[in-house]
C-alpha cells in the first residue's frame, strides 16, 4: 500500500497506512451522488461499528464531492470512520490497483501493509465480512 494522506471531512490530517497500523485496512472510496455508495455505504457504516476492537480499521476516500454533501451523507448514513477529502483524485490515483473512474471501490489491506484484496464496484456487509475474515486468518 503506498502512503496516502490528507485532510478528513473533520478538518483532520491523516496518513495512511502509518495511522491505523498494525490493524486491517478497509479503504473505501465513495461520494455522495454516486447511487451505488448510497447503497453499500449504511452497510460499510454498520460493519465498522460491528469490527471496533477486532484489528480492523476503515477509512473512506471521498471522491470529487463537496465537503458539505460528503460530511452530510456520511454522517446520514453512520460512516463514523475517517473520510479523506480527494476533490481532483490525487488521492485515488496513489491506488493504482482501483479505476481511476470507477467508484465505489474497496480495497482490503493485510496487518503487513500488502493489498490483500480489491472489490471493483458495490459490495455489501456480508462479502466484505467474510473477505476480512480471510485475511485475518491470513496474515
Amino acid at each position: 500500500l503506498p502512503q496516502i494522506d490528507g485532510t478528513t471531512l473533520a478538518g483532520e490530517r491523516l496518513t495512511v497506512p502509518a495511522a491505523v497500523s498494525p490493524t486491517i485496512v478497509v479503504i473505501n472510496v465513495w461520494a455522495s451522488w454516486c447511487t451505488q455508495c448510497q447503497t453499500e455505504s449504511p452497510e460499510l457504516g454498520q460493519l465498522a461499528k460491528s469490527l471496533e476492537g477486532q484489528g480492523v480499521s476503515f477509512v473512506g476516500i471521498d471522491e470529487q464531492d463537496t465537503p458539505d454533501a460528503a460530511r452530510t451523507f456520511a454522517t446520514k448514513v453512520g460512516m463514523a470512520y475517517p473520510q479523506l477529502i480527494d476533490r481532483d483524485g490525487a488521492i485515488l490515483a496513489k491506488l493504482t490497483l482501483l479505476p481511476s473512474f470507477g467508484i465505489p471501490s474497496t480495497l482490503v489491506v493485510d496487518r503487513n501493509k500488502h493489498m490483500a484484496a480489491r472489490i471493483i464496484g458495490a459490495t455489501d456487509a456480508s462479502q466484505l465480512k467474510r473477505i476480512i475474515r480471510q485475511v485475518q486468518r491470513e496474515s
